[in-house]
């Protein structure tokens, strides 16, 4: 639910500051595929990691979390850098597009991967809290750039990554 309350506020945001009906599906689809693919990639590990922090949790050798933790971040981002690097490579997107959508599909293993770590611990809240406040800082970021006439895609992808970098920090204190 979340997301679609990000992707449509992104959306609405880029009509109200002009953009053309091909940026706009420019925006939304490269927004979605980004999350979309490091949601696939994290899963090629999330069932292991999962049953990982529960038994560690099981037999309280908590000093064993954080660890496994970094260590999958580590071992995703670096089948998935290289992979997604290479599909936006293989399309005709300005690099500064390209560099967002790089850095938004970083943010979104890391992010996916804390949630499941943070599922795993049963801190169900801390999902909602951060995710609404990294949308809806997401959000006001984009309306004060378009707001400001900064270039529309460029704002918006900006905004939707410093969103999940904000996310991404949030979950760091659990």
């Amino acid at each position: 639910i979340m997301g679609a309350v990000l992707l449509l506020g992104v959306k609405f945001l880029a009509v109200r500051a002009g953009a053309t009906l091909h940026e706009q599906d420019l925006l939304i689809v490269t927004i979605t595929y980004a999350l979309l693919f490091s949601l696939l990639i994290i899963n090629t590990l999330s069932y292991v990691l999962s049953r990982f922090v529960a038994d560690m949790v099981y037999v309280k050798k908590y000093d064993r979390i954080l660890p496994s933790f970094y260590g999958s971040v580590s071992i995703l981002l670096a089948i998935g850098a290289p992979l997604w690097a290479y599909f936006l490579y293989r399309n005709s997107l300005p690099l500064n597009y390209s560099v967002l959508i790089f850095v938004l599909f970083c943010l979104g293993i890391v992010v996916w991967t804390q949630i499941s770590y943070i599922t795993d611990i049963k801190q169900y809240s801390t999902i909602i809290y951060g995710f609404t406040g990294g949308i809806i800082l997401s959000l006001l970021t984009g309306f004060v750039l378009t707001q400001s006439g900064h270039e529309v895609i460029s704002s918006l992808l900006g905004s939707v990554c410093l969103g999940y970098g904000i996310i991404m920090v949030i979950y760091s204190f659990v």
